[in-house]
């Protein structure tokens, strides 16, 4: 009988296991920006391995999280678009956005000209489908 329980603990122990969710995020520091919410409860999160953002390359990991801040893996994000408007109006070069593979993650890039408060502008679907209008998002950064 002894033995047909510890069968059983050992194989709900392996099956926990497999299932056992991982942070996508483990490893990166989350960049303090506030404001990447959704009108339905999501929230966007940006991550690089320093926790912000600088004058020129900035590597840029984005998570989305639910209303429960479970991290949502059937999101998809693009369309850039960090503008600084102050004195004149620039834009920054960003690079290609791809799903890192196996996790809830994408990946980016921005290259920023100059300090000052930029605006950071993308839009996205979740579950598949974009929301009309409330697909897209615009966050001021301040302090780049």
């Amino acid at each position: 009988m002894r033995w047909i329980f510890t069968i059983i603990v050992l194989f709900n122990l392996l099956i926990s296991q497999g299932y056992a969710q991982t942070n996508p995020t483990d490893g990166l520091t989350e960049i303090p920006l506030t404001g990447l919410s959704t009108e339905d409860g999501y929230t966007f999160h940006l991550y690089s391995s320093a926790g912000k953002l600088h004058i020129g390359f900035s590597e840029v990991f984005i998570a989305l999280t639910d209303i429960n801040n479970n991290f949502v893996g059937d999101f998809t994000v693009s369309d850039f678009r960090p503008l600084i408007t102050s004195p004149s109006t620039h834009s920054t070069p960003v690079g290609k956005v791809a799903k890192i593979a196996n996790k809830s993650l994408f990946k980016t890039w921005f290259s920023f000209l100059t300090s000052g408060a930029w605006s950071l502008g993308f839009n996205y679907t979740i579950g598949g489908t974009a929301t009309g209008q409330s697909s897209s998002i615009v966050k001021s950064i301040t302090g780049v």
